[in-house]
């Protein structure tokens, strides 16, 4: 993206289909990109897991279009999820206080 690094070689993370079936697609572009149509794959600039189990806890912070079909999520995990649902439920109670107080 615009403005971003990533390592090299840059890490893949697909959801659906291991990346390996992807690369090892008998070699046909077609097929990898036929392959990759159903799944989400993308570039990964962020994840500190090893395993998701680690996550504990995932909340979603922020989503976004930065290009056509192109879609960004940040997102917390542990103890900053926690931060972030708590404070959602303060925000849903206060709004639903003041939905109950109106006319």
């Amino acid at each position: 993206m615009k403005g971003e690094s990533y390592p090299d070689p840059v890490r893949v993370v697909a959801v659906g289909v291991a990346v390996k079936d992807l690369v090892e697609s008998e070699g046909s572009t077609a097929n990898a990109r036929s392959m990759a149509g159903s799944y989400s794959i993308e570039l990964c600039g962020g994840t500190h897991l090893g395993n998701t189990k680690d996550a504990v806890g995932f909340a979603l912070l922020e989503e976004n279009g930065i290009a056509k079909g192109v879609r960004r999520i940040v997102a917390a995990t542990r103890d900053k999820a926690a931060e972030a649902v708590a404070k959602a439920m303060v925000a849903k109670e206060l709004l639903a206080s003041i939905e109950a107080s109106e006319p």
